[in-house]
């Protein structure tokens, strides 16, 4: 005669307890693989909205997790995205935005060897060029993005943190007058670069240039926003300045400024913009197609006809 188990035995207590955990832990797997795509699509989403809040005032509108996906598109980023190195020369084979900016540091500066995440966002024909920063908080972690104008301008600022104190050091993300009032500040003085400073009201900048207001009651957490400003750029500076070649652009004996869009928008007026500068087609519009005008010593296209014909 078959017996059945003692379900007050102890044997049967672990069995069961064995089972159900097995069964558990299977349930638990599927759903995690499950949800795999979606968790990285919802923190893929989120970081595109971090990039683009640092253009949200050019783009004229808030960006939300809703709408990120959709402007993103629309600015057609995945095509605007590349590396540099700490010397502003491009890197090809690695893609921006599947680098993680904390790997970009050691011991709170940036590394030497990092490869670093630009992207441009065109925006009514001017080139933003936005930056990724990282670095250490009061509680923890802070990073953050920073648009920058062909001027060399900050276009705006968005931040993140993982754990300062809510209503006081939180600001940095909360708070969108804190933001605000980058926009606009300089990040070189006379050729040097100086950073956007964040100090308390009345204090001069750390670095001689422009500043921002520390939030109130939060002078620690701005204070590592300044630091992370600052060490997080110096690593970006060589490609900001425009000597570098990752947009195609390379200075002309010191004198060509702009890197090539901003040129190319101006229509390569300026003569010392030669082809090398802003590319030969942009020259070639200005001296029409048989260089006709260098023959003609009234010309006052003179001297970019001769640099078109000289390139060729």
């Amino acid at each position: 005669m078959h017996k059945t188990m003692n379900r007050n035995s102890n044997v049967y207590t672990v069995i069961y307890a064995t089972v159900l955990t097995v069964l558990v832990a299977i349930l638990l797997s599927a759903a995690a693989l499950g949800l795999k795509d979606k968790q990285k699509a919802n923190m893929d989403n989120e970081k595109k909205q971090q990039i683009l809040q640092s253009v949200a005032s050019k783009l004229g509108k808030d960006v939300t997790f809703e709408n990120a996906a959709q402007l993103w598109q629309e600015l057609k980023m995945d095509d605007a995205m590349f590396c540099v190195n700490t010397k502003g020369e491009k890197v090809e084979g690695q893609t921006a935005f599947d680098i993680a900016s904390k790997t970009l540091f050691n011991a709170g500066k940036i590394r030497e060897d990092a490869t670093l995440p630009v992207y441009v966002a065109n925006i009514d024909g001017v080139p933003y060029r936005i930056v990724s920063m990282y670095g250490a908080g009061l509680w923890g972690p802070i990073w953050g993005y920073l648009s920058v104008d062909p001027e060399g301008k900050v276009a705006g600022v968005s931040f993140d943190h993982d754990s300062e104190t809510a209503g006081l050091g939180s600001k940095i993300k909360d708070d969108p007058a804190f933001a605000a009032a980058f926009i606009g500040k300089n990040l070189f003085t006379d050729g040097k670069f100086t950073s956007v400073s964040v100090t308390k009201a009345g204090k001069p900048a750390n670095y001689g240039g422009d500043k921002v207001d520390a939030i109130t009651g939060a002078t620690k957490t701005s204070d590592y926003v300044g630091e992370m400003i600052y060490q997080s750029l110096l690593g970006y500076v060589p490609f900001i300045q425009g000597g570098n070649t990752a947009s195609g652009c390379k200075k002309h004996e010191g004198k060509c400024n702009h890197d090539k869009e901003t040129c190319q928008m101006e229509g390569c007026k300026k003569a010392e913009c030669t082809p090398e500068a802003c590319g030969k087609e942009e020259c070639k519009a200005q001296c029409g197609e048989k260089h006709e005008c260098a023959e003609n010593a009234e010309c006052d296209k003179k001297a970019e006809c001769n640099a078109c014909n000289k390139a060729e």
